[in-house]
């Protein structure tokens, strides 16, 4: 599966300037969707990612909170009209995850500048990330020490 066309559609980014980024858990997902309507392209990608302290992180049980509970140091949100070489309208595991592998690539260029913009390490992102594909996934990324 390859990109046939990929381009931005919106991005934010949100920083809490009073906090480290020292030893951070980030946590990486993912929305695919069909687009809306009347919109010229097939389908969109969301990716949104959240950056909070490790200690927290690992404090956090499943009965207790939730990611979003949890204050981000830096969290952002890329919003991609997107068409892939295979039109098939599948939306199995392993198709939605050959489209976020697809799409990473660019999408990880694009956040790499916003990582830059906000003064965040750009190494906080991964290369290649491994993700078990859904509609909305979400995965925990290594450590930064």
């Amino acid at each position: 599966m390859q990109v046939q066309h990929i381009m931005l559609i919106s991005q934010h980014a949100e920083k809490d300037l009073e906090r480290s980024a020292d030893n951070v858990t980030m946590w990486i997902g993912f929305e695919y969707e069909p687009a809306q309507d009347d919109k010229p392209w097939p389908s969109e990608i969301v990716y949104v990612i959240h950056i909070v302290p490790s200690e927290e992180a690992a404090s956090m049980t499943e009965d207790d909170y939730t990611k979003e509970d949890i204050p981000s140091i830096f969290s952002v949100s890329v919003r991609y009209a997107v068409s892939f070489s295979s039109d098939d309208e599948q939306t199995d595991e392993k198709a939605l995850g050959a489209e976020v592998a697809a799409s990473w690539p660019y999408v990880r260029a694009d956040l790499v500048n916003l990582f830059r913009l906000h003064g965040m390490s750009a190494m906080l992102l991964p290369a290649t990330p491994s993700m078990h594909a859904s509609f909305n996934q979400e995965e925990n990324a290594a450590d930064n020490n």
